[in-house]
């Protein structure tokens, strides 16, 4: 086991947020099938014992994913943090139920297709970077929906308003449309800090 595995399983066994910026920038990389079975809680410890993360739950700061990462159908009842991580890949959230999800911080390259995902809690992703369209369309957000100091944009078509009109689709870069939000919304400035910016169209 790799010493980034290594600090995941130790810290969802234990509690504490796996900080991967401890490690070299070349140490911090994950696979995208460890993150779904650290995330879905089949991720195994020494000796093969598998490994469920406790109710602080799957909480990783720093990691890298090279490549498509699918959480799509995951059911978590614990909260899920991956926060100031890099993703390099696209990063499917479809039809996943968790008990909360944050992803602060992090940098998305390709597009995040997050529809009909339901959380107990909120959705945040504060100062986080989409380079490509962020899709909460039909998503159940049990509390606060924060992207405070997020940034957004369009590179390619939302696939799932391709087919209506592929020009428009192309221009998107947050696609909410028919999302329940059980909290607040805050699509806004941090504090003396950068503000809410979205290249391309906001459908709520």
């Amino acid at each position: 086991m790799i010493p980034a595995e290594r600090l995941c399983v130790e810290a969802a066994a234990d509690g504490p947020i796996a900080d991967l910026t401890t490690l070299p920038a070349p140490d911090r990389a994950l696979t995208a099938d460890f993150v779904r079975r650290l995330v879905s809680g089949a991720a195994r410890g020494a000796g093969g014992r598998p490994v469920a993360p406790l109710p602080a739950g799957v909480r990783v700061r720093g990691l890298v994913v090279a490549e498509d990462l699918d959480l799509s159908n995951l059911d978590a009842p614990y909260p899920v943090e991956l926060t100031d991580g890099e993703f390099r890949g696209r990063v499917s959230l479809e039809d996943a139920g968790l008990r909360s999800l944050r992803l602060d911080g992090s940098t998305f390259s390709a597009p995040v297709d997050a529809r009909n995902l339901e959380t107990r809690a909120g959705f945040t992703a504060d100062r986080a970077r989409f380079l490509d369209w962020l899709s909460l369309a039909g998503a159940e957000i049990g509390g606060d929906l924060s992207l405070v100091g997020a940034t957004l944009a369009s590179q390619t078509p939302v696939e799932r308003l391709a087919p209506l009109d592929a020009e428009y689709a192309k221009g998107v870069a947050l696609d909410a449309d028919g999302i329940e939000v059980g909290g607040s919304v805050f699509l806004q400035a941090v504090d003396g800090g950068p503000r809410f910016e979205a290249v391309g169209a906001v459908r709520l």
